[in-house]
């Protein structure tokens, strides 16, 4: 089951997860939520990994875009998420 929001998906149990932990991820899931559609544009289709105010890292994989962020913040754990595509748009 996923939460959506315009074309970022947000998995329920890592919804449950962010309300659990410190104000770093809920800075990360601010910012993607501000910057919805520019992050929309550019990584429609990938997987992305947010840390503090940045992608760190993206790619075809979730597993891809997680390296790609510990290889820049090795310290940090990264918000991770799949962008949508625009022909995926969900109407409610």
């Amino acid at each position: 089951m996923h939460g959506c929001r315009g074309h970022i998906c947000y998995p329920e149990q890592r919804i449950t997860a962010l309300r659990k932990e410190n104000m770093t991820i809920s800075k990360e899931f601010r910012w993607l939520q501000q910057h919805e559609e520019e992050v929309q544009e550019r990584y429609a289709g990938q997987h992305i990994a947010v840390i503090d105010e940045e992608i760190a890292g993206y790619g075809p994989s979730a597993w891809e875009a997680y390296q790609k962020a510990k290889e820049k913040h090795p310290d940090r754990e990264p918000l991770l998420t799949y962008i949508l595509s625009p022909e995926y748009s969900w109407v409610l």
